[in-house]
């Protein structure tokens, strides 16, 4: 039994398998230690409960080959239950000796870039998700990492709720080895949340006409726009044209290029800087945003430009540039009940030099970059958009046509949001989020807040250690928060 991939399930497997991008991954500390025992039981009735985690997609025929792929833009594949699970299929341990030179940001950026090395394959008979159990002989941590074909942040956040909540429900569990047998357990619904998925990104019918319109007026706008996926946005004048009344463009970036520095390599390789808000952090943050009328998001997007405009532009640019910059969005609230699914998309946002605005203005920024945010999502345009863009594109050939090029999207913000979670005596601790930049940015700003406040894990292109004799991310991590704590004590 199978179904073929949706648009959005093709585009993720042609990302998965040209190596453009490795994973994104989430990472938990409990309160309390967790056996394999515990562990195996848990991850058992999740998975039962769940069918997304018991799919993979695979090739139709066996022989085919990356070519066939490309040829067929991926309708050669289809979307399948696996026929069973063993815990060591989805979990491994590791242990370190703990460097007391080092403290805990970087024992973790470096194990981010470790995470970041591994893939979760299409095509095997093994859901793509891992958890890794990673300890360091003062903490344990427990890491969940997704292939984007089934799964989003969101679902690596959810997990460890839904695994704090089965650790709380065990009395004297028994080891599972067999997680799931399909013989046994049943097959998984393959339509579990197919058709709510198609239905948020699909556009509406009037989408498809200004699309046909916009095609015919701008022919070869349009087509690099839809054969590339962006990735050949070569001047402010195509992004004016081609996003309309859906890119919203600072005044001071109309004239100026967009940030680049090296041509894009096909490469997952990502290394980290770690920026933390302790919890009396995030609350000041968040009362001043409550006082000001703003959200986290939107402040975050700004002052993150703002830094780098002050530490990474002037290493790489003598002259002023304009900030790409994307916020990635959440589908959830469209069909709320679903918790493992890729259900997120991404606002443009084309931002000019923001160093020096008084506070007031900066304030006004963000608001008003907030209240655009917030009226696109309303009207579901981030994934109409999306679904708009991926019509008639084949993807092997957009992300293989990204080699090269010099002009891509500058950064993104990607907030899960706040995942402060009790459960009878256990507790999440702490959490970060964190992923591969892949192709698509050159820096990537993951966020997620919990009890232990709120951590940003910054993802960088590995060719930005060389500047600043390898400080410069470090200098970036400690100006942002520099930046954000001045502004709300103002």
């Amino acid at each position: 039994m199978s179904r073929p991939p949706s648009t959005l399930e093709r585009r993720y497997i042609a990302r998965n398998t040209l190596n453009c991008y490795s994973n994104f991954n989430v990472t938990a500390t409990y309160n309390k230690p967790v056996s394999k025992a515990q562990l195996s039981q848990a991850l058992r009735t999740i998975m039962l409960a769940n069918d997304n985690l018991l799919l993979n997609a695979f090739r139709k025929n066996a022989s085919d080959t990356t070519e066939d792929d490309r040829r067929e833009n991926g309708h050669n594949w289809v979307i399948k239950s696996v026929q069973r699970v063993r815990f060591n299929d989805v979990v491994s341990f590791k242990k370190i000796d703990q460097d007391p030179q080092l403290d805990e940001s970087q024992i973790l950026a470096e194990h981010f870039s470790d995470v970041c090395s591994k893939t979760c394959a299409l095509d095997i008979d093994t859901p793509p998700w891992r958890l890794l159990v990673f300890e360091t002989g003062k903490k344990t941590y427990f890491t969940f990492y997704f292939d984007h074909t089934f799964y989003d942040g969101y679902v690596g956040a959810h997990f460890h709720k839904d695994l704090v909540a089965q650790l709380d429900k065990q009395q004297a569990p028994e080891y599972v080895d067999l997680l799931y047998d399909q013989e046994q357990d049943g097959p998984a619904d393959l339509y579990s949340t197919y058709y709510e998925q198609v239905q948020l990104y699909t556009p509406p019918w009037y989408y498809s006409i200004l699309n046909k319109i916009g095609q015919l007026k701008v022919v070869k706008w349009v087509s690099a726009l839809f054969d590339q996926i962006a990735y050949r946005f070569s001047s402010i004048a195509f992004l004016r044209k081609v996003f309309g009344l859906r890119f919203r463009l600072n005044p001071s970036a109309l004239s100026r290029p967009i940030f680049s520095y090296k041509p894009t390599a096909i490469s997952f390789a990502t290394k980290y800087q770690i920026v933390s808000l302790s919890s009396s952090e995030l609350q000041e943050v968040l009362g001043f945003c409550k006082k000001h009328t703003l959200t986290f998001t939107p402040f975050l997007d700004v002052l993150t430009v703002k830094t780098m405009e002050q530490v990474i532009r002037p290493q790489v640019s003598p002259t002023p540039v304009s900030y790409f910059h994307f916020t990635a969005t959440n589908g959830r609230r469209y069909f709320p009940y679903k918790k493992y699914v890729t259900a997120a998309s991404a606002y443009p946002t084309m931002f000019g030099n923001i160093v020096g605005l008084p506070l007031e203005h900066t304030i006004d920024l963000i608001k008003s970059h907030g209240e655009r945010i917030s009226k696109i999502v309303k009207h579901r345009v981030p994934f109409r958009g999306q679904g708009m863009q991926m019509e008639g594109t084949n993807y092997w050939d957009a992300f293989l046509g990204s080699e090269g090029q010099m002009v891509r999207p500058t950064a993104a913000v990607t907030n899960i949001g706040n995942h402060k979670f009790d459960c009878g005596s256990w507790k999440i601790d702490d959490m970060w989020f964190s992923q591969s930049n892949g192709t698509a940015f050159h820096f990537v700003l993951n966020v997620v807040s919990s009890h232990g406040g709120a951590n940003i894990v910054v993802g960088f292109l590995p060719e930005y250690e060389e500047l600043m004799e390898g400080r410069m991310m470090e200098t970036f991590g400690k100006k942002l928060k520099e930046n954000v704590m001045e502004m709300v004590k103002n």
